[in-house]
């Protein structure tokens, strides 16, 4: 199971053809969703013992792709069909939108820092007017909540 020697062309000093605009835009929409991943699916696959993460290129059948996965410091290596792909970029898109919303840390730490925010700001308003009177100090209050 050895493996040819692997050149790789750093400066790109070879000339190459240019990647179709098509599929250009598939790989960042395949980028797009697997950084949408439910990170807890995407461990399990990345984990998993049953699939070898690089297999060597004579063993992948024509009608498949390498799909490579960077998660956590992690770089996964698979072979997948055209349709499986869309279907992985499917479920990354619905995994993401169901995790937000049962997660409701979010919207919580941004209302804490709004108002931070605006108990800064109000500060900074006070101390432009030193000498505002009692009125005018509470007429700033609308600016906090």
């Amino acid at each position: 199971m050895e493996e040819g020697p692997v050149e790789l062309d750093f400066f790109a000093l070879e000339k190459k053809e240019p990647i179709p605009m098509a599929s250009r835009s598939s790989v960042r929409g395949l980028q797009a969703a697997i950084s949408r991943m439910n990170p807890n699916i995407l461990r399990s696959v990345i984990a998993s013992a049953s699939i070898p993460s690089s297999p060597p290129a004579s063993e992948s059948p024509a009608g498949t792709a390498r799909l490579t996965i960077f998660y956590n410091g992690t770089v996964a290596v698979f072979d997948v069909p055209h349709d499986k792909a869309e279907m992985i970029i499917r479920m990354a898109g619905e995994g993401n939108a169901a995790g937000v919303l049962e997660d409701g840390d979010l919207p919580h730490a941004r209302r804490i820092s709004l108002r931070r925010f605006l108990e800064k700001r109000k500060e900074r308003l006070t101390a432009a007017v030193p000498y505002a009177s009692k009125l005018g100090a509470q007429s700033l209050d609308h600016l906090t909540y």
